[in-house]
């Protein structure tokens, strides 16, 4: 039977707290969503983009000659035989201005011998007579010539004659983003860049120049993946022991890090996997500090359920369990929402600012578990262990002093009441929510607490969407600042979702807090709308002098975080973004109170006659 009656209750408590279980089930979904979100973006894209190299054969060195003539029979040798080498392929480019000023860049191999960077074939045919050459496909900064095209190139007069024919539109693993290709002058600090690259084919030249051979493809024995730190590190070492064998002042050897897209790739990819590390813990800080505020206050609002249960002999254990699943299904279930979603959906919506850049091409969706059970599993501890800890310190008091609500501290002079003139003028109404605010510290420090966090997360968004705008200035990176700033809407838009939920839940707590005091004013013949401001007053004056400190230092913090994402710096972030910040978090505020006025219209003035005792 008491254990029937108890279970009832359990029900009800249930039922009467839905909006504080959907608040704190939608902060934990946004928050794991961001998490498990932003952590499979590199993976799954990296996965995808690799695999231009990996089925383009790649080389991982390409070993450029500082000789006119190029090199010579027994160079090529000396680097076939070189340590870890599995296969080379020597073939000649130049990169040359035209007529008109620009730059072209023209590479000589034999199409049929190719086996390393071998180029795909989109349209057309591959040349096979003089006159004929293929061109790497377009794009928005290279020109777009057309199949069939006759071209007066005058570097190709010796090639191919006086004009030539674009037969072939190619692709080449090699170039695989739409950042502009630097031009390799001898005059380094002339900074050119190309218009469109060709490829020839060694057959359809002269034979004079068929010999010729300035660059050496190079393929390596590695089993390690591209863009992986120890990819980076093995062919670090293999490219000082090339120049050591071959002679710094003979040959200059790249990496792949230092061809334009793939170090364009793995320097915006390393941006994102330290965005999937920073941002996310500001996430999971706030959820957690929610997590908090629900489970302490859902426990300290049934201080007289505690003691009745007490009293009838409930176990313990089945008091701390109650709790304790209530708090736990809702961080689980918010967890599991926001994992299943998150992996695989933010992914999808990110993919445009990547292939805004890159070709990324097809990828798989990526659910990285492990990441994912952590996450739930470190929100679910947390909140288990703050609803145990909390119940076990309630029923540490007497059944007896359970019943009672505990005593309202007293009135005292607030700091701001010895500023006579401040204070004077204020309205009583105003007086009163200041007397209420500082009387209660602990929940002025927490809800500033939650105001300042969501401040901070939408603070950085913008932050992020500033410096994004200020590199399209830069001509070279201005699609990587376009395809960041699809990334910092997103962020932006996520924690304006997650400010809704944090700020429910702290309005909540402040209606439930002053349930009595608004019955009471009911009877004395407040509106509706009166005792709604009575409770929304003291919110917003938390909320702007929280904003009035988590401003400041979230500019703080964001440039302590763009510093180390090397990406900008607060200079770049915009006046609109300081207003923009406070003003969303007022906003959804104001909101909320918006949201919640029915609830202040439910509650009956009766509640204000029935004794403490």
């Amino acid at each position: 039977m008491k254990k029937d009656a108890f279970g009832k209750t359990v029900v009800r408590t249930y039922l009467r707290n839905k909006g504080r279980f959907l608040a704190n089930f939608l902060t934990v979904l946004v928050s794991v969503f961001i998490t498990s979100g932003l952590a499979s973006l590199p993976i799954t894209f990296t996965e995808a983009f690799s695999q231009h190299y990996i089925q383009g054969n790649a080389p991982d060195l390409i070993v450029k000659s500082k000789a006119y003539t190029g090199f010579d029979d027994e160079q090529l040798d000396q680097i076939s035989h070189f340590e870890g080498v599995q296969e080379v392929e020597p073939f000649f480019t130049f990169d040359a201005m035209e007529s008109d000023g620009t730059y072209n860049r023209f590479v000589v191999m034999d199409f049929e011998t190719n086996k390393i960077a071998k180029p795909t074939l989109l349209e057309g045919a591959l040349p096979t007579t003089r006159g004929q050459i293929a061109m790497v496909k377009p794009n928005k900064n290279r020109k777009n010539y057309q199949l069939g095209e006759q071209l007066e190139l005058k570097a190709l007069k010796a090639f191919v004659g006086p004009s030539a024919t674009i037969s072939a539109i190619i692709d080449s693993p090699l170039y695989q983003c739409v950042a502009k290709e630097r031009a390799e002058l001898e005059d380094t600090e002339n900074k050119q860049y190309v218009q469109a690259i060709f490829y020839l084919d060694r057959d359809t030249i002269p034979s004079y120049l068929r010999d010729l051979r300035s660059d050496v493809y190079v393929r390596l024995a590695s089993n390690h993946e591209y863009f992986s730190d120890a990819y980076y590190q093995e062919m670090e070492g293999a490219k000082k022991k090339v120049e050591t064998l071959l002679g710094a002042d003979e040959v200059a050897v790249l990496t792949l890090e230092e061809t334009t897209s793939y170090g364009l790739y793995r320097n915006y990819n390393q941006k994102v996997t330290l965005i999937g590390f920073i941002f996310p813990a500001f996430f999971l800080a706030l959820c957690a500090l929610i997590n908090h505020i629900t489970v302490t206050r859902l426990i300290k609002d049934e201080r007289s359920s505690l003691a009745v249960y007490s009293s009838v002999g409930v176990d313990k254990k089945n008091i701390v369990a109650k709790y304790s699943v209530f708090i736990g299904a809702s961080v689980l279930l918010g967890g599991i929402v926001g994992y299943l979603f998150g992996a695989p959906l933010l992914p999808k919506i990110i993919e445009p600012a990547y292939n805004a850049v890159f070709t990324i091409g097809a990828s798989r969706i990526i659910m990285l578990a492990p990441l994912g059970l952590a996450t739930i599993a470190a929100l679910t501890i947390i909140a288990l262990i703050i609803a145990i800890y909390s119940s076990l310190m309630y029923l540490r008091e007497e059944p007896s002093d359970l019943m009672r609500d505990k005593a309202p501290k007293p009135g005292k002079k607030i700091l701001l009441e010895r500023i006579r003139f401040l204070w004077n003028p204020l309205p009583f109404s105003f007086k009163s929510s200041f007397r209420n605010i500082f009387r209660q510290k602990k929940n002025l420090l927490l809800t500033s607490l939650a105001i300042g966090g969501s401040t901070l997360l939408v603070f950085l968004g913008f932050s992020l969407l500033n410096v994004s705008d200020a590199m399209k200035e830069d001509e070279l990176f201005s699609e990587v600042g376009s395809a960041m700033g699809l990334i910092s809407t997103v962020i932006v838009l996520l924690a304006v979702g997650m400010a809704l939920p944090v700020l429910y839940s702290l309005i909540n707590m402040n209606i439930e807090d002053r349930r009595r005091e608004i019955a009471t004013l009911k009877v004395l013949g407040y509106h509706d709308v009166e005792c709604s401001m009575y409770t929304f007053r003291e919110i917003v004056i938390i909320t702007i002098l929280s904003l009035l400190i988590a401003v400041p230092l979230s500019a703080l913090i964001a440039d302590a975080v763009l510093r180390y994402l090397s990406f900008g710096s607060l200079q770049d972030v915009q006046w609109w973004t300081y207003v923009s910040s406070a003003g969303v978090v007022l906003v959804t505020t104001f909101g909320v109170n918006f949201m919640l006025y029915p609830k202040i219209k439910s509650i009956d003035m009766n509640a204000s006659l029935k004794s403490v005792e």
